[in-house]
């Protein structure tokens, strides 16, 4: 579940029908968030001092890209601010995922709540079906839109475009008459408007 649905109402419902829940966790709860990085942090102090090894790690290539996933999963302490309400909490999960398409490297770092026990490489299988949805999606944005080389950083501008482009991108997903990719709807629709009005799910008598 994104960070858009962690709420601990939602937690409660989800344990009261007997099921699990893996939870995003970003700033929308800021004093949980800062709390658990900071737990990370030793974590991974740890795991350099004494040479254990307390995490899981998977690497992959496709579609040119390479990347690599190590998650973390340690007991959920109760002493965390933030962390009441939570229902049946017991695990804290980080994921941080390397990816590097030709010249270019990032690392992102994703933060969970789980009422899972911990168990670093389940953890890491959960969050990875969530997350193989948005890397679909991504390698989507940048065939079609080559949203990696995009230099817009001012103000609400990188995520209006950001969210621009996915509402497109899902448009021509959507539209079927036409059997082939993104990019080249994305260019028929840019020189044709009766293929555009199709897109957009207009006739071309209402404009």
């Amino acid at each position: 579940m994104d960070a858009l649905n962690p709420q601990k109402e939602i937690a409660n419902e989800i344990r009261a029908q007997g099921a699990d829940y893996v939870m995003a966790l970003k700033d929308n709860h800021p004093t949980l968030c800062n709390e658990v990085q900071g737990i990370f942090e030793a974590v991974r102090e740890a795991d350099s001092a004494d040479g254990s090894i307390r995490r899981t790690e998977t690497v992959e290539t496709s579609h040119g890209r390479t990347e690599t996933r190590r998650c973390w999963s340690v007991e959920a302490p109760n002493w965390i601010p933030g962390v009441e309400g939570w229902r049946d909490l017991q695990s804290l999960i980080r994921v941080e995922a390397t990816r590097e398409i030709k010249e270019q490297r990032t690392t992102e770092f994703r933060y969970s709540l789980s009422s899972l026990s911990p168990d670093a490489e389940r953890a890491g299988q959960s969050v990875r079906q969530h997350w193989g949805i948005e890397n679909s999606l991504h390698w989507g944005l940048e065939v079609a839109f080559n949203e990696d080389q995009s230099r817009v950083r001012v103000g609400n501008a990188p995520e209006n475009l950001a969210l621009m482009r996915k509402l497109t991108h899902n448009l021509l997903l959507q539209e079927k008459t036409l059997k082939r990719g993104v990019k080249t709807k994305r260019f028929l629709a840019a020189l044709d408007e009766a293929y555009l009005l199709k897109v957009l799910n207009l006739n071309p008598s209402d404009s």
